[in-house]
């Protein structure tokens, strides 16, 4: 609770001046409710009741300009409302959205949709609700008992002690009632992700017959919520005894004692009949306002803070999972390393990765190969920190990299997928994309080192605009390549980043970025691959073996059936669609 409190905070911190000016204007629209119980009050005692009607209407007169100053007032409060929950709304979006970026695609969860498209804009209605009504309540709760005091403190012994009882009921009953709305929160995200998460899958649904299974999970998940529903109204019914006991209990007592207070003198008539209206026309209102705005909507502005501060707190401890206090941020070495690193894509699946230990020197060139499915890609995605281990870590130099803030990562290590990203913007700003410092000479110097130096040229030169969909496979992937190769990163991975370029360009791509600084880690895709490296890994799903070419051949029965199948006779060794090694999940 206290976390979305903060969260809340820290969206308004940027709107004080808004929020002075609309305490200012609700002060002043409350000036006709302190004013009305001792304008009514004189308006009867020394005007209708002394016989004097028209000294009544002045006072009545009194208070009708006071409305209209309230009603200005009004008017110029929805400006400064306005002014503070549309950029809490943009704040929280931002908030939500950079957080759920942050976590890492395997622990996605489909409920952050809702929490974007549901959450965050149920906040804004709420906060813009509870400013809007909150600020007439409490000030009008205050007008009540001030009123009242000024009126006849004797009447303040009727009134208060009932309205103190009703405030320390309605005080018992939140904790119930946040944990009420607390469940039906988490119960409308189980609905968003169950649903999600079927219609996502309704082909495969389908394919295997699971329809049923489909139906019973979203049904639990649509029954669940109406039972939360269910339960949060039977807990706020109990909301109506706190107005009875608040307004009603009081105005009974009022009009039970009032003959006694005014045959003994303690209150005029006038007093007796003001304190009666306060009660009716400024209490009433606003105690029935208080169980709704901090019952309903109070509560569940709390509990949707709280969801949103914990997507909050999830992306920032993916941020900086682990992250000592006072870690130094000096330049980090390039040395890579795994120790006991386990991975599998569910509780209950097979590891795809157990126990591996790999150590990978500075400036050092590895291939990783083996058969389809062993986890090459897997580790490729450990290595470059976008899965996290079950057990286990990568370290580079002598840092976890789960204790690398984004920033930190994504220009320590880069990764180029088998299917390369180019979005549509100008050349320059795809081949830029890792480096926009990068300078347009150095971009022409970048694909000269790999090789294809008409690159530029024959995409139409780097302002021309690039549309992904007319790309080749093998030019979307040199766009990622010089991309990488002009990034920071101090470790490149490539998994089988050239499957779809010619051997020869291939070859020169990968002995570019072997003479570029730092550690280079390739998916082999064809024997030559392996054949450039310094050493190689080779992965069969039991065990990893590493070593050069001559010592693999020597001790890994995998590896020399590889080569073999590699440079069959019946294969052309270069043709990389004769004879590929296939990529791993």
């Amino acid at each position: 609770m206290r976390a979305g409190l903060r969260l809340l905070l820290d969206g308004l911190r940027g709107q004080r001046r808004p929020l002075l000016w609309l305490l200012v204007w609700s002060v002043v629209e409350a000036v006709p409710a302190l004013l009305t119980g001792k304008f009514l009050a004189l308006a009867l005692d020394r005007g209708f009741l002394a016989g004097e009607p028209a000294v009544g209407f002045g006072w009545l007169g009194g208070l009708v300009a006071a409305a209209g100053v309230a009603a200005v007032a009004t008017r110029l409060v929805y400006p400064q409302l306005a002014a503070v929950v549309e950029p809490l709304r943009d704040t929280l979006v931002h908030v939500v959205v950079d957080a759920s970026l942050r976590v890492p695609l395997h622990e996605a969860n489909p409920a952050a949709v809702a929490r974007v498209t549901g959450q965050v804009e149920t906040t804004r209605r709420l906060v813009s609700a509870l400013l809007r009504t909150a600020r007439q309540v409490t000030l009008a709760i205050v007008a009540t008992v001030v009123g009242t005091t000024v009126l006849a403190p004797a009447l303040t012994l009727v009134v208060a002690p009932p309205l103190v009882l009703a405030l320390t009921l309605f005080g018992l009953l939140l904790p119930r009632l946040v944990d009420r709305q607390r469940a039906v929160v988490l119960a409308d995200e189980a609905v968003a992700r169950e649903a999600t998460g079927v219609l996502h899958g309704l082909r495969d649904v389908l394919a295997c017959q699971a329809k049923r299974r489909a139906t019973r999970t979203v049904e639990t998940a649509i029954n669940q919520q109406a039972a939360a529903g269910k339960a949060l109204a039977r807990v706020s019914s109990l909301r109506i005894l706190v107005v009875a006991l608040g307004v009603q209990l009081p105005l009974v007592a009022v009009i039970a004692s009032g003959p006694l207070f005014v045959r003994e003198g303690w209150v005029t008539t006038g007093a007796l009949v003001a304190a009666a209206g306060y009660l009716t026309v400024t209490l009433a209102p606003a105690m029935q306002a208080l169980v709704q705005v901090a019952g309903a909507w109070g509560l569940q502005l709390a509990v949707v803070l709280a969801r949103l501060a914990e997507t909050a707190q999830a992306g920032s401890a993916t941020e900086t999972a682990t992250l000592p206090v006072g870690t130094s941020r000096a330049p980090l070495t390039r040395t890579v390393a795994a120790h006991d690193l386990t991975f599998a894509y569910g509780p209950h699946s097979t590891p795809v990765l157990n126990g591996l230990d790999l150590r990978v020197r500075g400036e050092e060139h590895l291939a990783i190969v083996g058969p389809s499915g062993v986890g090459k890609s897997t580790l490729a995605d450990l290595l470059a920190g976008l899965l996290i281990p079950a057990h286990g870590e990568v370290r580079v130099g002598d840092r976890d990299l789960r204790a690398l803030s984004p920033e930190q990562l994504h220009r320590l290590v880069t990764l180029i997928p088998q299917e390369s990203y180019v979005f549509g913007g100008t050349v320059r700003e795809n081949l830029a994309y890792l480096e926009p410092e990068v300078q347009d000479w150095q971009l022409r110097r970048v694909v000269e080192e790999l090789g294809v130096p008409t690159l530029i040229d024959r995409l139409g030169g780097l302002d021309a605009t690039l549309q992904p969909t007319t790309l080749g496979s093998g030019e979307r992937q040199l766009v990622a390549l010089v991309r990488a190769y002009a990034s920071p990163a101090e470790v490149i991975v490539l998994d089988e980043a050239t499957c779809h370029l010619d051997p020869a360009t291939e070859e020169s791509v990968e002995r570019a970025f072997s003479r570029r600084y730092g550690t280079l880690v390739v998916i082999a895709h064809r024997i030559s691959s392996a054949l450039r490296a310094d050493r190689i890994l080779v992965l069969d799903g039991d065990s990893a073996t590493v070593g050069t070419h001559a010592d693999l051949l020597a001790r890994s029965a995998l590896y020399k059936e590889l080569v073999g199948y590699w440079t069959t006779p019946d294969a052309d060794p270069t043709d990389h669609t004769a004879a590929p090694v296939a990529a791993a999940p």
